[in-house]
C-alpha cells in the first residue's frame, strides 16, 4: 500500500471510496519535500499533505506580509493559481516548524 498517512487521512474523509481506488490513489502521493523551520517556497504545481510540521501561507501586499492560512499536520496545502496554471504566483509557503510533506502532481 502508499503512504499511510495520505490513506487514513482520504479514508476518513471519503469512506465510500472502493479499497481498490483508494490504495491507487495513495501510491500517487510520492513527492517528498522536507523544509526547515522559517523555509520559505512556492511549492507550485503540487497538491502537499503535511505529514509533520506547520506552514504559513501568505502574499505580500504593499511591502507587508499578509497571511491567509495556515496549513497544519493532517492537512492538505497547495498554491491553487499555481496549481492550474503551472506558474509560479504571489502566494508563498513558509515552514513554521521543520515540516515534511508529501506532495501529488
Amino acid at each position: 500500500m502508499g503512504n499511510k498517512d495520505i490513506y487514513n487521512f482520504l479514508r476518513k474523509r471519503i469512506p465510500e471510496l472502493a479499497e481498490n481506488d483508494l490504495i491507487r490513489f495513495t501510491e500517487k502521493w510520492s513527492i517528498k519535500k522536507n523544509l526547515k523551520r522559517n523555509e520559505i517556497s512556492n511549492l507550485s504545481e503540487n497538491i502537499y499533505f503535511v505529514k509533520k510540521g506547520a506552514i504559513k501561507i501568505f502574499t505580500e501586499i504593499e511591502d507587508r506580509q499578509v497571511i491567509l492560512e495556515f496549513g497544519y499536520k493532517g492537512l492538505c496545502i497547495f498554491n491553487l493559481p499555481s496549481f492550474f496554471s503551472e506558474i509560479h504566483s504571489e502566494y508563498y509557503f513558509e515552514s513554521i516548524r521543520d515540516s515534511e510533506l508529501i506532495g501529488i502532481s
